[in-house]
């Protein structure tokens, strides 16, 4: 055994040389740093959000300072289109205190050896509540305080009129106002139905996608690179979620390296995940071209697929304007039926992607191929419309309001979420039982 020499020496060993990485173009960031935090707005001007939506949060939160407006507001929009951030930087230069529920941090860690009492989400969230609306901030005491909701709890969602409850205890305090921030479309139909807004003076207020110029902007403010055409990639890709394009950008950033311009696919996946604008889709669902074959142009599963985020938002544009674009009325027969159809999927409580997805490629497939001679000119779309301004327009007409919506009173009493939303409706206007 003595192939083995025994020494204590210092082992010589030449330490290996450092690969070197192709991320010279963008900041260095540490383990402990997050662009999305690090590269958050801090002024009104900084924001990427439109200015309409801007100035609309503004006024509500001018007005509600001062007592005239609504206590309650609920902000909608997919993903990372800056809601939370919108609100925050509004609150500071209002010189609101903004007070964020977090159940990550409410939430006890569970312990086996500890036999006490776990708390629900619903209870948790109602002391949190309780306690921002007892206790001011030492240091300003005067100022109102904004309480945002933005994981809403499930317990809220299997027991409604816990939530009801909820809201009839502490939409009436003053100088406490409450913000939802939802990006769920089944959460927002369940909880905050037409007759929950209106009791309780809930302002609505719809955000957008942040649109593919300005997350261009953005990225090329942080990475300040050569890679421009990567950016674009990104900026397409993303569907508007901001914060999902500055994550990737700093995730290329940390691995050290870009895709290379080599590489095959690259601009193949950029025209695969391409968005399209809501008024390009309903251009393309409206007017749809076809080829010599009368094939048509554009595949209505992309068109669909494009708008699963704000599904009825499309669904509700194609419903209000479709009519204009139809030459033959058996056309727009055929047309209306899977539209139905469609109304009814988007509808159903399970509300999924999948569920989403077929919806709207159904209706956008029933406009683009059964309207055989579309009218091809200039219309300005209208925004849907509710059932309630409809009743008030033909009221002032001098309609009777019974015939008006003998049909919809009829086959809506079948469509559960119709019925819970328009009790007092049908009550007001019908006789019917």
């Amino acid at each position: 055994m003595n192939w083995v020499s025994s020494t204590f020496s210092p082992l010589d060993v030449q330490p290996t040389k450092r690969r070197k990485l192709d991320g010279e173009c963008f900041p260095r960031a540490t383990s402990a740093e997050v662009w999305v935090n690090t590269w958050k707005p801090k002024k009104k001007e900084d924001l990427v959000v439109h200015k309409k939506k801007v100035e609309e949060v503004q006024s509500w939160l001018e007005w509600t300072k001062r007592g005239f407006g609504s206590s309650a507001l609920l902000l909608t929009g997919p993903p990372g289109c800056g809601k939370l951030t919108t609100l925050k930087v509004l609150c500071s230069f209002l010189g609101i205190n903004l007070v964020e529920w977090m159940p990550q941090v409410a939430k006890k860690s569970y312990d086996p050896e500890n036999l006490e009492y776990n708390q629900g989400d619903v209870s948790l969230f109602e002391e949190f509540v309780l306690r921002a609306t007892r206790y001011s901030n030492v240091f300003n005491s005067q100022s109102s305080r904004m309480i945002v909701v933005k994981d809403i709890p499930n317990g809220f969602t299997r027991d409604c009129s816990r939530f009801q409850d909820f809201l009839e205890n502490y939409t009436t305090l003053d100088r406490v106002y409450l913000c939802f921030i939802t990006t769920d479309v089944k959460i927002t139909r369940e909880l905050f139905s037409e007759s929950i807004k209106q009791k309780y003076n809930i302002k609505t207020i719809s955000f957008n996608p942040v649109t593919q110029r300005s997350v261009k902007t953005t990225l090329e403010k942080i990475a300040k690179s050569k890679f421009t055409e990567y950016i674009d990639g990104i900026s397409l890709s993303c569907n508007g979620d901001l914060r999902n394009a500055i994550t990737t950008l700093q995730f290329l950033s940390v691995k050290g390296e870009l895709p290379q311009k080599g590489k095959k696919g690259t601009k193949e996946n950029v025209k695969k995940t391409d968005v399209i604008d809501l008024f390009k889709g309903l251009g393309r669902v409206l007017y749809a071209k076809r080829d010599g074959n009368g094939k048509l142009a554009h595949c209505p599963v992309e068109v669909g697929d494009s708008f699963t985020s704000s599904p009825e938002l499309f669904l509700g544009m194609l419903q209000q304007n479709y009519l204009n674009t139809f030459s033959s009325i058996h056309d727009a027969a055929k047309a209306s039926h899977k539209l139905s159809v469609s109304n009814v999927i988007l509808s159903d409580y399970k509300d999924t992607n999948t569920s989403r997805s077929l919806g709207l490629i159904i209706a956008s497939h029933a406009l683009m191929s059964h309207n055989s001679k579309p009218i091809k000119k200039f219309q300005q779309f209208d925004k849907p419309r509710k059932v309630i301004s409809l009743l008030q327009d033909s009221t002032i007409n001098n309609f009777n309001t019974c015939d008006s919506i003998i049909d919809l009173v009829t086959f809506g009493r079948h469509i559960p979420a119709f019925t819970a939303d328009n009790k007092e409706l049908i009550s007001k206007y019908t006789s019917f039982k």
